[in-house]
């Protein structure tokens, strides 16, 4: 990136790290939903859905590396405002009907919705997280 002072700068990305304890999974048989979930968000491309950009792993843990979302939770936005303006309800609403409809044609169920699941993005748009209990049809 080149800045005004002519100079060229590089650009920091930062990610979110979702860390997993093979053992904790093993022991409730979870590798399938973990599965469902990385195939889901590797595939997805969505403004409203939060995006997987890899995943590893290692004798112990599984880790996906996700957009960071510096907005914090939908969650933590109502707990500090206790209530939103209608035309913000409004706003939140199409952007995760538009995001359920997306999911909804590639066959993907997401049932997990609610407000700790719901992220905003530092521009205030909201990104679906937590595809866990999401199940891909037929």
């Amino acid at each position: 990136m080149i800045c005004e002072d002519g100079k060229t700068h590089e650009r920091t990305t930062f990610y979110a790290m979702k860390v997993l304890n093979k053992k904790l999974l093993s022991d409730k048989d979870y590798f399938k939903y973990i599965e469902a979930e990385k195939n889901i968000l590797l595939t997805t491309d969505h403004p409203f859905i939060l995006k997987m950009h890899y995943s590893f792993q290692c004798s112990k843990k599984l880790y996906m590396m996700l957009d960071y979302e510096a907005g914090g939770s939908l969650f933590f936005h109502l707990a500090s405002k206790k209530s939103f303006k209608e035309d913000q309800v409004r706003f939140y609403a199409c952007e995760i009907i538009s995001a359920l409809e997306y999911l909804h044609k590639r066959k993907v169920l997401y049932r997990d919705l609610k407000p700790e699941n719901i992220l905003v993005s530092k521009d205030g748009h909201i990104k679906l997280t937590d595809f866990g209990l999401a199940k891909i049809l037929g």
